[in-house]
């Protein structure tokens, strides 16, 4: 039964008591064995069965830490052993625990640890010096080892199950909740070490996932994934990155437009998250990704009207104002800036805004990029137009004519709209 459970099983093996001291052969090992079968009852016992613990004690007599080693070899079945030893001066309590079960080479490989001893004659002193018998400061120390050793098996067995449950939420909190406030304040490390495991664990199990996603294009899981990343480790621009990449990726596969553009402001939001936590150091790959944010916004923005048309405008404005800064500030990414045009992006951008002036500025600077592009004359001709600025809208209407040759159409076209 033993061997085929399943679960955790928790063996303790009788402590041994130093002769000199009555008092503890007379009830120590008993409330030890019974503050920890009602522990991990009330608190392991429950839920999925992988996840409980069954609690056992199988020992006739105490053991050393290397019978405990020894007697952990008997067991297939995943098994935790505490062993301790009192003297006259402190409690040693040793720990054999069961390797991490995802170990891809199924090694059964022990793991022994040998606690820092805790001095309880020191406690016993203190406390008769306030005024208790020999008898209740004894009692107090039973209580204290017996909650040392339900702390310590609680542990250990949360860190087993998370080891291969990474979202396991630990029973040690609640059981920690059962202490007296000032027994509570003395576990904090021991939850603060789980917490920051429990942390860890999850991030490289979601990290795990997001790549998988990613590699079968379950781009929905990705996002998910990587959204969950920026939550727990929201000081890492690499996982803003990642996120804004997934969402860029999941982009053409939209086909309602209220989600494409719901996600191409979150894709926005997430590359200027990044980019303040990089210090704007960014590297041309993350801005290329960027980039096509971008381009999907201009392009998205003309299918628009309203409130929701002034709100995209405004964030992919703002966006472009982005990036443009960091064109100017790395020379990789102003030579990738100024191939794809980005002063362009940002004309586009300001003529939906009807800020004909801005407009104006940032077409000339996309003209002198592109200056055998019809299609850039053709816009600042009708801009020059429009600021009355009708000598330059002739100019740059002959610049039209000049890029489209033998395209009369176009030429009958510009001069009857001039005129």
């Amino acid at each position: 039964m033993v061997e085929s459970g399943t679960g955790l099983l928790v063996l303790m093996a009788p402590p041994e008591l130093p002769v000199e001291i009555r008092e503890f052969a007379s009830s120590l090992e008993t409330e030890v064995e019974e503050a920890l079968h009602d522990a991990m009852i009330r608190h392991y016992s429950k839920g999925d069965s992988a996840l409980s613990v069954e609690f056992l004690c199988l020992f006739k007599r105490p053991i050393k830490p290397m019978e405990a080693l020894h007697a952990r070899g008997l067991f297939i079945r995943p098994t935790l052993i505490l062993s301790s030893i009192v003297t006259d001066q402190g409690v040693h309590i040793t720990v054999t625990c069961p390797s991490n079960p995802n170990d891809p080479q199924k090694r059964i490989t022990d793991h022994q640890y040998r606690l820092k001893p805790w001095d309880w004659k020191e406690i016993a002193e203190q406390l008769e010096k306030e005024g208790k018998t020999r008898r209740e400061a004894l009692s107090v120390v039973f209580e204290l080892i017996s909650v040392l050793h339900v702390l310590i098996a609680s542990y250990f067995s949360d860190v087993y199950f998370l080891s291969f449950d990474p979202f396991h939420e630990p029973r040690l909190y609640d059981l920690i909740k059962e202490f007296p406030p000032v027994i509570q304040a003395r576990l904090q490390p021991y939850q603060k070490s789980l917490r920051v495991m429990q942390l860890r664990t999850k991030i490289e199990a979601l990290h795990k996932f997001a790549l998988h996603s990613d590699s079968i294009e379950d781009h929905t899981s990705s996002i998910q994934a990587y959204r969950e990343l920026t939550r727990f480790k929201s000081s890492c621009s690499d996982y803003y990155f990642a996120l804004g990449d997934a969402i860029v990726r999941y982009l053409p596969k939209i086909k309602k437009q209220i989600e494409y553009y719901t996600f191409q402001k979150e894709a926005v939001m997430t590359y200027i998250k990044a980019f303040y936590l990089e210090n704007y150091a960014v590297n041309i790959q993350n801005y290329r990704r960027a980039y096509f944010v971008a381009i999907s916004l201009d392009k998205s923005s003309y299918l628009w009207e309203g409130a929701q048309k002034t709100e995209l405008l405004r964030v992919a404005d703002y966006f472009c104002d982005e990036l443009l800064k960091l064109s100017r500030e790395y020379e990789e990414i102003a030579n990738f800036s100024h191939s794809v045009n980005l002063p362009f992006v940002k004309a586009r951008l300001l003529l939906q805004k009807g800020s004909y002036n801005d407009t104006l500025r940032w077409i000339k600077k996309a003209c002198s990029i592109q200056p055998n592009l019809a299609e850039l004359w053709l816009l600042r001709a009708g801009i020059e137009r429009e600021l009355g600025l009708k000598s330059k809208a002739l100019v740059s209407s002959c610049k039209v004519i000049m890029k489209k040759k033998n395209h009369g159409v176009i030429r009958s076209f510009v001069m009857k709209w001039y005129y």
